[in-house]
Formats: structure tokens, C-alpha cells, sequence
């Protein structure tokens, strides 16, 4: 069980790292989806362990991925912002999406 939270929380941060990316035309992809990746599989997994996985995971989120869209786009201010929140939404539903699917096969 507990490789397989591991496992859907790198899922998720790599595709919302790469959702961000893409949506967002930063130079850097490689970079960005790497460190992206990496900082929202560690929330997670903290949060995880805290038990802590709706609103301060949700605020936490938008936070990291809106500063880091600041670091790598200096544009876009409400642009960005709104990403975030929009791509904090999607992962969110595949939480439920995974939640719901563990509930039924265990």
C-alpha cells in the first residue's frame, strides 16, 4: 500500500509539473518539470505522513507552483496564478480519482 501512494504521488507531480510547462511556454522544460516534480512529490509525501491532504496540501501546492512559475516566467502575473489554481484542481480530482479506485480494490 505504501508503494503504491508513493508511486500515484510521483505520478501526479510529474503531471502537474509537466501540465504547468506546457501550458506556461517555459525555455527551460527540463529543469522546471525536474524541480517541479520533485517539490510537489515531497509535499505530498508529507503530507501524506501528517495526514494533513486538503487544504493546507491545496494552499501549499499553489503556493510552491505559483512561486516557481514567478522564478521561471516573469510575466503574467494573473496568468500564473491562475495555472495554478486550475492545475491544483485537476490534480485534486485525480486524488479522488485514486482514492476512490484504492477504496475499491482494497
Amino acid at each position: 500500500m505504501i508503494l503504491f501512494d508513493i508511486v500515484i504521488n510521483l505520478i501526479e507531480s510529474f503531471l502537474s509539473a509537466y501540465f504547468l510547462c506546457n501550458f506556461s511556454n517555459i525555455i527551460q522544460k527540463k529543469k522546471f518539470i525536474i524541480i517541479t516534480t520533485a517539490i510537489t512529490f515531497i509535499i505530498t509525501s508529507i503530507a501524506n505522513v501528517l495526514d494533513a491532504n486538503f487544504i493546507p496540501l491545496m494552499i501549499t501546492d499553489v503556493s510552491v507552483w505559483f512561486i516557481l512559475l514567478r522564478l521561471f516566467k516573469q510575466k503574467y502575473f494573473l496568468f500564473n496564478l491562475f495555472l495554478s489554481l486550475i492545475n491544483n484542481f485537476i490534480l485534486d480530482l485525480s486524488s479522488i480519482f485514486s482514492v476512490t479506485l484504492v477504496s475499491v480494490l482494497f
